[in-house]
C-alpha cells in the first residue's frame, strides 16, 4: 500500500516540476528573442568590421540554435497542455503520448525558406 502512495506523490510531483519548466521555458524564449532583437539592432546601427560581423554572425547563430531548441521543447509542451484532461481517463493516455510523439516529429523537419533560394543565401555568404 505505500508503495502505491509514493509512486501516486512520485506522479504528482514530476507533473508540478514538468509544469514548472514551462515558466523557464517562456522566460528564456523571451530572454532569447530580446539577445537576438539587440544584436540586429546593432547591425542596423553600426559600422562592423569583417571580424566584428563574423563574430556577430556565429553568436547570432548560437541564439538561433538554442531559441529552436526552446521552442521545440515549448511546443511539445503545449501539446500536453492542451490534452492534460487525456490523463483522467486510461484509454486516452497513449492518444496523448501519440500526440506528443507526432509534435515532435513534425518539429523535425527541415525547415523550407519563403523569401531566399539556398542559393541566394550562398552567394549571399559567399559559401560555394
Amino acid at each position: 500500500m505505500k508503495d502505491l502512495k509514493q509512486e501516486l506523490i512520485e506522479s504528482i510531483n514530476n507533473l508540478s516540476i514538468i509544469e514548472d519548466k514551462i515558466v523557464y521555458f517562456v522566460s528564456r524564449l523571451n530572454e532569447l528573442d530580446l539577445r537576438i532583437q539587440e544584436i540586429l539592432h546593432y547591425y542596423e546601427y553600426n559600422n562592423i568590421t569583417t571580424n566584428g560581423h563574423q563574430a556577430i554572425s556565429r553568436e547570432l547563430q548560437r541564439l538561433q540554435k538554442e531559441r529552436r531548441n526552446v521552442k521545440n521543447l515549448y511546443e511539445i509542451f503545449g501539446i500536453y497542455q492542451t490534452n492534460k484532461n487525456k490523463l483522467m481517463e486510461s484509454n486516452n493516455r497513449q492518444l496523448l503520448i501519440s500526440d506528443i510523439c507526432k509534435k515532435e516529429k513534425s518539429l523535425d523537419t527541415k525547415y523550407m525558406n519563403k523569401y531566399y533560394t539556398i542559393e541566394e543565401l550562398n552567394k549571399l555568404a559567399k559559401k560555394e
